[in-house]
């Protein structure tokens, strides 16, 4: 699947959440979330756009986000989690696993809490147990987001199984392009 196969098949299936979907189609409709995403920020910057990184009152502080970023996020988001459920359908996988990148981040308050019963105990404090637990919750999380983009790398089951016909090989051509 080429480069613009997969964007425009990505943007026309923006609700379609059942089917599969090839590694290329999702790559490829990753390569180009990012490429936009690195010109519209690249413009907010040189219209002064991006006003969030520059306050550090900002929670987005140091970010070089602006408003047509925020915009582009949440126009690619519906699509991008289209493309990653099918993608996860042909590795013949339910598509909630999509959220087990994101999962860790449910974890973050209980680590807090738990760092401060430990201190509360033990009477060994230190300045930086609060940054521990976000240090853990990263770790977490990006321990997940690599298990998670090591999965979408590998190839899809062969042969059709119980989301639909293989993406690569179908029985008919319509099966592609509907």
């Amino acid at each position: 699947m080429t480069f613009a196969e997969s964007v425009k098949i990505c943007l026309r299936k923006w609700r379609d959440r059942s089917g599969r979907a090839a590694r290329s189609e999702f790559w490829w409709f990753w390569l180009f979330t990012l490429l936009i995403s690195f010109v519209v920020g690249f413009v907010e910057g040189q219209f002064g756009l991006a006003t969030w990184g520059s306050n550090p009152e900002h929670p987005f502080y140091g970010m070089a986000e602006g408003p047509l970023s925020f915009a582009l996020m949440w126009l690619f988001l519906p699509p991008m989690v289209s493309v990653v459920v099918r993608r996860l359908h042909d590795r013949n996988a339910s598509g909630w696993w999509a959220l087990v990148p994101y999962s860790s981040y449910a974890a973050l308050p209980f680590l807090g809490n738990f760092l401060r019963e430990v201190e509360a105990t033990t009477g060994i404090g230190r300045p930086s147990d609060a940054l521990i637990g976000w240090f853990v919750g990263f770790a977490i999380w990006s321990v997940a987001a690599l298990i998670f983009t090591i999965v979408m790398m590998l190839r899809g089951t062969q042969g059709g199984n119980r989301f639909g016909p293989d993406p690569l090989q179908p029985a008919d051509l319509s099966e592609t392009f509907r």
